[in-house]
């Protein structure tokens, strides 16, 4: 069986133009640090209606910072099995690279190992979910990074101006998404006043495979 595709229809019926975010709880991880990036984002205008959609993939993800050479890689893990990965760097080249994945001590956690040649402050490293930054931190060499995710998925509507990580005061005003059991499709109403409601859609998972 696929892994369900999840599906959200926001309407926008409020008199305001903004972001609409949405992102997952903080996970429990060994840093303090971590951040948590909105992995799906659009901007919308009043009466606008924007759809979604998206699968529960994990992948490991880092990304070059403070360069004008803009580099990432995103490799496929899941939580059972290829949930452990080294973080690289060959200094002869200025290359980032992921190696070495593996089966990690336990299931449900994912683990990150950076080496000993990987720069302070040159990239940040952790997990994307559907091929987007979803929880990153900044890379130290000899760093081991373990991240147990929560698949809780939260949705929020302003403006976020430079597509940074999410706030305390963003969290604060955040709405959770709850899909009832096997239920995949929901829809939220951005209304006047500013609130949201989210609503089931009659729309169930089938398997696709």
């Amino acid at each position: 069986m696929t892994s369900p595709v999840y599906k959200l229809i926001v309407n926008n019926e409020s008199t305001t133009e903004g972001d609409v975010l949405i992102f997952c709880q903080k996970p429990d991880a060994n840093t303090p640090d971590i951040q948590t990036y909105a992995w799906l984002s659009k901007f919308l205008y009043p009466g606008v209606k924007a759809d979604f959609s998206w699968q529960m993939q994990w992948a490991f993800m880092w990304k070059q910072i403070n360069s004008i050479n803009e580099s990432q890689q995103i490799v496929p893990t899941d939580l059972q099995t290829n949930n452990k990965i080294t973080l690289d760097y060959d200094s002869g080249h200025q290359a980032f690279h992921f190696a070495d994945q593996v089966q990690g001590d336990s299931p449900g956690s994912l683990y990150i190992e950076e080496s000993a040649n990987v720069p302070s402050g040159m990239a940040q490293v952790g997990l994307a979910l559907s091929g987007h930054p979803a929880f990153l931190v900044n890379c130290q060499p000899n760093m081991n990074v373990v991240i147990t995710p929560k698949p809780s998925y939260f949705l929020m509507f302003g403006i976020h101006e430079d597509n940074g990580p999410i706030s305390i005061d963003q969290y604060s005003k955040a709405v959770a998404l709850n899909y009832p059991p096997n239920i995949y499709s929901l829809t939220a109403t951005i209304h006047q006043d500013g609130n949201i409601s989210v609503e089931n859609s009659p729309l169930l998972f089938t398997d696709e495979s």
